[in-house]
């Protein structure tokens, strides 16, 4: 490939969308100038794509993360409730205990 074109092309690579944009309009079409332009704009949404892609893995392993997070969350709420549960029961036994001897006394 010849420096110039290979200039142009750098050149091409620097210009802001809206400038690559009117310059690919402005070639002929069928030039080669034409043509780098358009590989330009198709070089670029390639890798906006693969960004975005990347974002959607990054998004979907942080939805995993938190889903994972949620699941352990439950198991604790489980747990929890389980051992609330017993002090439940460890009260009404207390509160049992403490009627029969309250009704033993009285009945003495």
């Amino acid at each position: 490939m010849s420096d110039f074109k290979q200039d142009a092309i750098s050149l091409l690579r620097r210009m802001s969308l809206e400038e690559l944009a009117n310059y690919t309009a402005e070639q002929t079409a069928g030039h080669w100038t034409h043509q780098a332009g358009i590989t330009e704009f198709t070089l670029r949404q390639t890798e906006w794509q693969i960004r975005a892609a990347e974002a959607q893995v990054r998004a979907a392993e942080a939805e995993q993360k938190a889903a994972e997070a949620a699941v352990e969350n439950a198991r604790h709420s489980e747990r929890n409730a389980k051992y609330m549960l017993l002090s439940v029961f460890a009260a009404a036994a207390s509160a049992a205990i403490s009627l029969a001897t309250t009704i033993i006394t009285v009945l003495k």
